[in-house]
């Protein structure tokens, strides 16, 4: 029997009652904090939303089914989002993606030298590992995986695919 094993990247959206613990974060602490200080060199995402990632898992799972099957398709794909951005620019669009009155909007992105900001942040490692280890990918690529329209065959969704959270 064929099958496909989806490896997706940083999922988004929310989809009736059921929300993302990503960038609904984000949109959180945009909300809340007047500067949010990031390092001024980020890592490279591409955020998927969960409804594209519905959309391949879908055709992925007619196509291993359908008399069309490709056996040249790999049993693990990984898949992103349409859009290649920097962490950075990743936040700015999604506070632009918000309505205008929104707090998100008004929170400004300070950006502060790598190692500052690492060094800043170094406290967190015993407090929380894991909390750390989140901050530290700030700073690496997560991006690289096939884009979602090339899956479907569609044109691309630029980022942010609404609704976000």
């Amino acid at each position: 029997m064929p099958f496909a094993i989806l490896q997706p990247t940083l999922i988004y959206g929310k989809v009736g009652v059921y929300g993302d613990r990503n960038l609904s974060r984000l949109l959180q602490q945009l909300c809340r904090l007047p500067v949010l200080p990031l390092p001024a060199e980020t890592g490279l995402r591409q955020p998927i939303h969960s409804t594209q990632l519905a959309a391949v898992a879908l055709h992925l799972a007619q196509q291993l089914k359908g008399a069309d099957f490709d056996p040249s398709l790999p049993e693990r794909i990984a898949v992103g989002g349409d859009s290649t951005l920097t962490y950075t620019e990743m936040i700015s669009r999604l506070q632009k993606a918000q309505l205008s009155g929104d707090p998100a909007r008004r929170c400004r992105l300070l950006p502060i030298p790598n190692r500052l900001f690492f060094l800043l942040l170094a406290p967190l490692l015993l407090r929380s590992p894991k909390a750390f280890e989140a901050v530290l990918r700030m700073g690496a690529n997560l991006s690289g995986f096939t884009p979602a329209h090339q899956l479907l065959g569609r044109a691309p969704q630029p980022f942010p695919v609404l609704p976000l959270a």
